[in-house]
């Protein structure tokens, strides 16, 4: 009786009644649902194998299927691996995704591809002679590849110093 004369409790009884109807329907549809779980249960396994089966009868998705889990399981130690040497944040600060940096990295490899297309489709040339050299070397855009290739392999020689990347030993660079 002494719970009656608490105002919460007393609050709690009228929600209780203001939302008895809403309640009593709710039982009523679990009440339903409950009584035909196994008829709902056996419905949704007949449609799991019926879609598993039909996706599975179709061997592209089916092979599809088989190579999704193997990335998934080869990705597994590939991620732990990132999230110890911090590689993602690493990238992040190192301005590799700045888009000049990006636009450089496609253009360098769609120049690749033009040149590897070009050799292989094109017809064999003679070597180019040390006379030709100089001849080339009046070309700005021959001169600005040969400028950015060898800072490059500048910087790359300074990178593998002992004192460069990680796991380069003495001797090595």
């Amino acid at each position: 009786m002494t719970r009656l004369s608490d105002p919460e409790t007393v609050r709690q009884l009228n929600s209780l009644l203001d939302n008895l109807g809403t309640l009593s329907a709710m039982l009523e549809m679990f009440q339903g649902f409950m009584s035909r779980s196994n008829e709902v249960l056996e419905n949704a396994n007949a449609l799991v194998h019926e879609t598993g089966d039909h996706i599975l009868a179709d061997h592209d998705v089916a092979d599809g299927l088989a190579s999704l889990a193997t990335i998934g399981h080869d990705a597994i130690p590939l991620a732990q691996n990132l999230a110890l040497t911090h590689a993602v944040e690493k990238v992040a600060d190192s301005g590799l995704l700045e888009p000049d940096f990006v636009d450089l990295v496609v253009a360098f490899f769609t120049a690749m591809n033009d040149v590897r297309e070009e050799f292989a489709t094109g017809p064999e040339e003679r070597r180019i002679s040390m006379m030709a050299l100089p001849m080339m070397m009046r070309d700005r855009d021959f001169n600005r590849g040969i400028k950015y290739v060898l800072h490059m392999v500048e910087r790359l020689g300074r990178a593998v110093k002992p004192h460069g990347l990680h796991g380069i030993g003495p001797g090595k660079g």
